[in-house]
């Protein structure tokens, strides 16, 4: 593919009945009762078949080392936007880290396991869409960039809901955008990719849970 995504959803519950992790606050242990944790959902992982193409293989360093992406990007099932079939994996969710677990009694910890990730999600985008240059038009390029950047700095600043804000227009600025014929590439399936668990991440793991 040289552009767009492919849409990917993860029927848990037909394939891992009685798997305890589903995307949306569902009922956990004991049945019926509703579990807030947002890390405890199931979310949609991608690999490429060649590793060594992924950004997450050349940029992910210490606690986010690994090749593989999240990429959930809506509920329902869980539901991912990937660059092809490839590897994509049923039945995982996010673990925040030892002691930040919400039934560790740490809200904050595993408030900021979240900000923390989304942070190093911004910065793959960054990767991204630098490297897309071959492929974009000077301007546009320049406007994808920018609101990007703008996005990071103001997630830095603990203003989630602007930095969300400016996902959402990367995200519109993707679809007005006219990308160049790479071989081997696709970079506009890849901002789509991105960009849209990008808002995910805001909208069901960041800002319901602001203090």
């Amino acid at each position: 593919m040289l552009s767009g995504a492919v849409e990917v959803e993860n029927l848990t519950e037909d394939v891992l009945p009685g798997n305890l992790y589903g995307c949306t606050p569902v009922r956990q242990n004991p049945a019926g009762v509703v579990d807030p944790d947002p890390s405890h959902r199931d979310v949609v992982a991608w690999q490429s078949q060649d590793p060594q193409q992924m950004l997450e293989t050349s940029r992910g360093t210490g606690r986010f080392f690994g090749t593989v992406a999240e990429v959930t990007y809506a509920c329902g099932s869980s539901r991912g936007k990937v660059l092809s079939g490839s590897y994509h994996f049923v039945g995982l969710r996010i673990h925040p880290g030892s002691g930040n677990e919400l039934t560790d009694g740490n809200p904050q910890g595993n408030h900021q396991s979240f900000i923390d990730l989304t942070r190093y999600k911004l910065q793959l985008l960054r990767a991204s869409v630098e490297e897309s240059k071959i492929a974009v038009a000077k301007l546009p390029h320049l406007a994808l960039r920018v609101l990007i950047d703008a996005a990071i700095y103001f997630h830095d600043r603990g203003k989630y809901n602007v930095a969300a804000l400016h996902v959402q227009l990367f995200v519109k600025a993707v679809g007005h955008t006219k990308y160049k014929e790479i071989a081997g590439e696709n970079f506009n399936g890849d901002h789509l990719m991105r960009g849209s668990n990008l808002e995910f991440m805001y909208a069901e793991k960041i800002l319901p849970f602001e203090p």
